[in-house]
């Protein structure tokens, strides 16, 4: 099969009720899960831990508000596609830009510096913000 290939999607609750947008990373949303709930929203900030890439439209009401407690379809393993904040080539690790849900190349932590975060490894060049781009996702890696 040619193309995007997905290993894993799971679903997150909107609780928060964040307008999620397709292609947009999103982290762990400690506030509003807890035993019963598993929530996603927006990173707070650059260098986020990040949890996976929203595949969905956030859930709008009639006054195209977000719907709080809606869900969200989060690709967690395999490749997804990224919307980029700036040049990325291929190969590099990519990390969480900011709290707009886009990557950015991460370059290597020196000796002695705590390692960042990333989503993943570009596998293609984006050449200016907006640009989408393809990531193999690796959860959990630090760099």
């Amino acid at each position: 099969m040619a193309g995007e290939s997905t290993i894993l999607d799971t679903a997150f609750d909107n609780v928060a009720g964040v307008n999620f947008q397709p292609y947009q990373v999103a982290v762990v949303d400690a506030t509003n899960s807890g035993t019963i709930v598993t929530a996603a929203t927006t990173p707070g900030g650059a260098l986020a831990q990040p949890l996976g890439v929203v595949y969905d439209k956030a859930k709008l009401d009639a006054s195209n508000n977000p719907v709080a407690n809606s869900g969200a379809n989060i690709r967690l393993l395999g490749i997804a596609r990224v919307v980029a904040n700036g040049a990325i080539t291929p190969g590099a690790f990519v990390s969480v830009s900011g709290t707009n849900g886009r990557v950015q190349a991460q370059t290597q932590a020196g000796a002695g510096v705590q390692p960042k975060p990333v989503l993943g490894i570009a596998l293609n060049q984006a050449g200016a913000a907006g640009d989408r781009i393809v990531v193999l996702l690796t959860p959990g890696v630090q760099y």
